[in-house]
């Protein structure tokens, strides 16, 4: 499994993973972080840790906000991915179809 997933796998669990000066900062629910869990934070600190800064640095700035009128009715889609505008678009198309009566 790769650093990613692990680390997808256990926020999903509810586990906060966060870094402070090089050093990896792990809250978690009790009883999440079992002997095996925490052998593998061990075996991958190093890469944990580098996986979160590079997750930290310009990803939240990537998000994307686009009003979208579906039907008559207004909503806020969000995109999370930094995809580049024009694939955003052909995907609300692709999603909504004929529905979809604007996009800003």
């Amino acid at each position: 499994m790769s650093t990613r997933h692990f680390i997808d796998d256990l926020e999903r669990a509810g586990v906060v993973l966060s870094t402070l000066d090089n050093r990896l900062l792990i809250d978690a629910p009790k009883g999440i972080i079992t002997a095996n869990i925490k052998d593998r934070l061990q075996a991958a600190k190093l890469e944990i840790i580098e996986t979160l800064q590079l997750k930290k640095t310009p990803a939240k700035s990537k998000m994307k906000v686009y009003r979208v009128t579906v039907r008559g009715k207004s909503m806020t889609v969000l995109d999370p991915s930094g995809k580049p505008e024009s694939e955003m678009l052909e995907s609300l198309k692709g999603r909504f179809g004929d529905s979809l009566d604007s996009i800003s």
